[in-house]
């Protein structure tokens, strides 16, 4: 097919069917619009009436967009050419290229996206992944054991605790086991070469060796306990899989279908992903100091062994996945997954004072003391 170069417009086509680009031309004349794409090495001839052909409002300096057919499209960076095309089909500045030639809409709409995402974010995303966790059947997740399973595959090593000490544990923690068992908590022994403790959707309770040797008496490590059944009763674990789902979808839809370095791409998400866990560890401390008040455990023990724990963790190199280290006060925090040790010491000294009598009042839980 004989094409003259002068006469057309170049461009990019998409079939509809798929994310492929195919170069093409769009020639115009009184017959209609002639789409040519160059598909395996030849150019086809697509004919449109006028009417047939949508052009999308222009927007900056952004490729201009003809939309025809069952999702079809032709993209082109030339807007004169186009808009002389637009005129032959008596088309007017569309809305969007009039909302974003004028600054003053454009500056309301920039704020307007942005507290919409803020808002999306900070307080739609956790609403959702909260309601959608309590709302899914208990067995979707509770007999799931393949995370513990992968954990032992790639993290854990199998316990060295001598069995007197692990039934030692057992014993312990059994009253309470019963009564959070509306939870299905089961506690595990691991070794990890961190002191560390972390609680799975399915109900496991994970202990590490070095953790049980790194506490003084029971008192620290009830209130490390207490801790982890707070992830469980808040559901942390699978709120956490389906905020990260739903910001990645966010990202997509804000960004595009675009190629970009997964670092790029990956990075608001992980900065909100950080947030929600320190706001989780708020939470599930929360449970765990209300829980100690209830059961006469002395509050300070928990702070006893959260700085313990920083201690220990500062003298290793790498970060376990649960009360990882502060290294410094002043670190910045939208880079932890966890509030920050003085962070933590000063909220268990606000419920000390705030909440001296609790252990009188009616358990928040609706537990009985063993």
């Amino acid at each position: 097919m004989a094409i003259d170069a002068q006469e057309l417009i170049q461009g990019n086509y998409f079939d509809g069917h798929s994310s492929k680009a195919y170069p093409a031309f769009i020639h115009f004349d009184e017959d209609g619009i002639h789409i040519l794409p160059k598909i395996l090495g030849d150019f086809r001839r697509i004919s449109l009436a006028p009417n047939e052909v949508r052009i999308d409002s222009k927007i900056g300096t952004a490729p201009r967009v003809l939309r025809f057919g069952e999702g079809a499209s032709f993209t082109c960076p030339q807007h004169l050419l186009i808009d002389k095309l637009a005129k032959i089909q008596n088309n007017k500045a569309g809305f969007l290229h009039y909302m974003e030639s004028r600054l003053h809409i454009a500056l309301l709409a920039l704020v307007l996206s942005v507290a919409a995402i803020y808002g999306i974010t900070v307080y739609g995303v956790p609403f959702t992944a909260k309601t959608l966790a309590f709302h899914l059947p208990e067995a979707t997740f509770l007999e799931d054991e393949s995370v513990l399973s992968v954990l032992d595959k790639t993290l854990f090593d199998p316990s060295e605790l001598p069995d007197d000490k692990q039934t030692e544990v057992r014993q312990l923690l059994a009253p309470y086991l019963d009564a959070y068992q509306h939870l299905q908590p089961n506690i595990h022994f691991r070794k990890m070469g961190q002191p560390n403790a972390l609680a799975l959707m399915s109900g496991d309770i994970i202990f590490t060796d070095e953790f049980i040797q790194l506490t003084k008496n029971d008192d620290e490590l009830l209130a490390v306990f207490f801790h982890e059944v707070g992830h469980l009763k808040h559901k942390h674990f699978l709120r956490r899989l389906i905020q990260d789902t739903l910001i990645s979808m966010l990202v997509v839809f804000i960004l595009g279908d675009i190629e970009m370095p997964d670092l790029i791409a990956g990075a608001p998400t992980l900065l909100l992903d950080l947030s929600y866990s320190r706001d989780f560890e708020k939470e599930a401390d929360q449970f765990a100091l209300e829980q100690m008040a209830y059961f006469d455990v002395p509050i300070n023990a928990f702070t006893q062994i959260l700085t313990q724990l920083t201690s220990a963790s500062t003298q290793t190199c790498s970060h376990p996945e649960h009360h990882q280290a502060d290294k410094e006060a002043n670190d910045g925090s939208y880079l932890r997954s966890h509030p920050s040790t003085p962070e933590r010491v000063a909220a268990i000294e606000r419920f000390i004072k705030n909440n001296q009598r609790l252990a009188k009042k009616e358990n928040p839980e609706g537990l009985t003391a063993k």
